[in-house]
């Protein structure tokens, strides 16, 4: 999240263990720059706010201590919302979104699914001023299953509209290969799918993907693509 300095910002504490209700808590806000802080006492229950206004640009971290006497978390970062930069020059951010979606628990934001994610991510890259997404590919496996296969890129196609719609340009990447059946032939035999990314692939079948590739995208003159 990402708020705007010298402006209040409330944090809401829902505790939902019963055995927590009606005890206390310390809320305690930090900042490595400025020398912010504040401590506060809370009563844990539902919806329990505590705010504070911050002074100066930075992250602040926010953390409490429960009646267990454990600790827990999280972090705000304040800036300036920038207005977008210029087509002239490309300012861009590596947000792993297909990672978000794709791969979930893990790599998805904290109590959102892929789709929330995504859009949060590009909310905070709108805020910034970003006018240039690089991404991961969806990836080759993910556009094909086999040699010279139909390529399906429905996949990868939401990540692009997601971006495109939002104004940005999104930079690709060409890279990797899409598991055994899709490496050079001199890694057949010792191929370790915990490396894969690591092997060169069939160069035919790469000319495949990537031939398809292009022709599904020529028209997206929103696209930079990597190799």
């Amino acid at each position: 999240s990402l708020f705007e300095p010298n402006k209040e910002i409330t944090v809401v504490i829902d505790c939902q263990k019963k055995d927590f209700s009606g005890k206390q808590a310390g809320v305690k806000i930090s900042a490595g720059q400025g020398g912010f802080l504040k401590k506060e006492r809370v009563t844990l229950g539902k919806g329990q706010k505590v705010a504070f206004t911050p002074d100066c640009n930075g992250i602040y971290t926010v953390s409490f201590k429960t009646p267990d006497n454990k600790s827990h978390s999280f972090t705000v970062a304040v800036m300036p919302k920038n207005e977008r930069a210029s087509d002239d020059f490309y300012y861009g951010i590596q947000p792993y979104l297909t990672r978000a979606y794709y791969w979930g628990e893990g790599f998805a934001l904290p109590n959102c699914d892929g789709d929330n994610s995504v859009d949060l991510m590009l909310d905070a890259a709108e805020y910034m001023g970003v006018n240039l997404v690089r991404e991961d590919s969806v990836g080759w496996g993910a556009v094909q299953s086999k040699a010279m296969g139909d390529a399906d890129f429905t996949q990868q196609d939401y990540i692009v509209n997601k971006v495109n719609e939002r104004g940005m340009k999104l930079n690709l990447i060409f890279g990797f290969n899409a598991g055994k059946w899709s490496a050079s032939s001199e890694f057949q035999n010792n191929y370790d799918e915990s490396k894969g990314w690591t092997y060169a692939p069939n160069p035919e079948y790469w000319h495949d993907y990537v031939t398809k590739t292009a022709a599904h995208y020529k028209n997206n003159t929103d696209i930079l693509w990597e190799i």
